[in-house]
């Protein structure tokens, strides 16, 4: 193996088995890639997104193929309640928000579903899932916003799942003091608080 081949080697490495031209600071760097897709070394799994082929597999991986594509994305709603550990179901197409100016251009893989969030919605209270075994992580919002946003969306939802979040929330946590504080914010706070003096009475009964 060339010197090139494993400092390239060495990149996919570091980088959790995936490359995006950004990571690629030289520019010999682009011919051996080149070269590697065409051995069968490396797949292009996305539009500017490379997998190294015997690298090995990630939780979550169609997730974070779809992020290094679209940086801009950011988990939301039943997705994002999924990753947190807050529902066993998951979602036959992957949800997420982009800001309300962008477009987006559609992916073939996986199913998806896009969310127009306003500034107000898309910029706060955004956390990162670590992948294990990599330095990757996913960027979503925290379950606050989430069971948030799952409220605001009931109608299109429905609220079952929500409710499911919203009681494993509360048996995790010893107090719903971050909740009502993310809703004061989004002005549901009188609707959640009504939810979570129904659940309290029933998790304490």
């Amino acid at each position: 193996m060339s010197d090139h081949d494993l400092q390239l080697l060495q990149l996919f490495q570091q980088k959790g088995g995936y490359l995006t031209p950004q990571d690629l600071t030289e520019g010999t760097y682009f011919n051996q890639l080149k070269r590697w897709v065409q051995q069968g070394k490396v797949q292009r799994v996305q539009r500017g997104v490379y997998r190294l082929t015997d690298s090995p597999l990630l939780d979550h991986e169609e997730l974070l193929e779809l992020q290094l594509r679209f940086p801009h994305i950011r988990f939301c709603l039943v997705t994002a309640l999924y990753l947190h550990g807050l529902t066993t179901t998951q979602p036959l197409r992957v949800q997420f928000a982009i800001p309300h100016h962008r477009t987006f251009p559609g992916v073939d893989h996986p199913p998806v579903e896009v969310y127009h969030f306003q500034d107000r919605h898309y910029q706060p209270h955004q956390t990162e899932l670590t992948l294990s075994g990599t330095t990757r992580t996913l960027k979503l919002y925290t379950e606050e916003k989430t069971l948030c946003d799952l409220h605001r969306y009931q109608k299109k939802l429905g609220r079952d799942l929500y409710l499911e979040g919203l009681r494993k929330y509360l048996r995790g946590h010893k107090s719903p003091h971050q909740l009502i504080k993310v809703a004061r914010e989004q002005h549901i706070d009188h609707k959640i608080l009504n939810d979570l003096e129904v659940l309290l009475h029933d998790i304490d009964t």
